[in-house]
């Protein structure tokens, strides 16, 4: 998680038109272009700020894009909305989630996390319930670890 975050924020803040990322953002259908804009006009903050996402929905006319400001990664929208802080805080409880399922050999649930660590670089729904229930799984970590201390 920390890797993906890492690579799709980096990429966002150092894109630039007429260079690599604009083919690299082809691919990812204009996401890294996206996310440059977002991080330009809101900036990063430690706990995130108030922001309105735009988007379009199927059907709606070519003339609408210029008022699209919705961020389709999740990492990327993670640390404008939310802050870094929040980003931190997630990405390292999903690596302990992670490392925890590899010593356990528990192999479905690795692939699971990878899958959808990667999704969320191209994707915003990484941190809504309803299409990751492993965000469940992030407040057992920090339960379980304060349990065994005492």
């Amino acid at each position: 998680f920390i890797i993906c975050a890492l690579l799709i924020i980096l990429l966002s803040y150092f894109f630039k038109e007429n260079t690599i990322l604009v083919e690299l953002d082809k691919v990812f259908s204009n996401r890294l272009r996206l996310g440059n804009v977002a991080i330009s006009k809101y900036g990063f903050s430690w706990f995130g700020q108030s922001i309105v996402l735009t988007g379009t929905t199927y059907g709606v006319s070519q003339k609408l894009q210029p008022s699209y400001t919705y961020i389709d990664s999740s990492y990327v929208q993670m640390i404008v909305k939310f802050g870094i802080i929040m980003l931190t805080f997630v990405c390292v409880g999903f690596r302990k989630i992670l490392k925890t399922a590899i010593n356990t050999n528990t192999l479905f649930l690795c692939a699971s996390l990878v899958a959808i660590a990667v999704q969320g670089i191209l994707d915003p729904q990484l941190f809504f319930l309803g299409y990751n229930p492993f965000l469940l799984m992030l407040g057992t970590i920090f339960l379980s670890e304060g349990a065994v201390s005492k």
